[in-house]
């Protein structure tokens, strides 16, 4: 996947750091996605949730 190796290299990363309005924009669409219950706040099993997927994508097992 080019978009890992991106990350991976750090250049994606940088690039969205540089840029307030692309960076907003996704931290605004990532938590959106995040809020699964709409409440405005992320709840624990939300967090945890996000935080395990993002482990599977990068090929960390998820916990027992």
């Amino acid at each position: 996947d080019p978009f890992v190796v991106s990350v991976l290299d750090g250049s994606i990363i940088r690039m969205l750091l540089e840029d307030e309005d692309d960076f907003a924009m996704l931290a605004e669409n990532l938590f959106t996605e995040l809020d699964r219950d709409d409440t405005g706040k992320l709840c624990k099993s939300e967090t945890r949730n996000a935080l395990a997927q993002m482990g599977v994508e990068m090929g960390v097992p998820s916990p027992s």
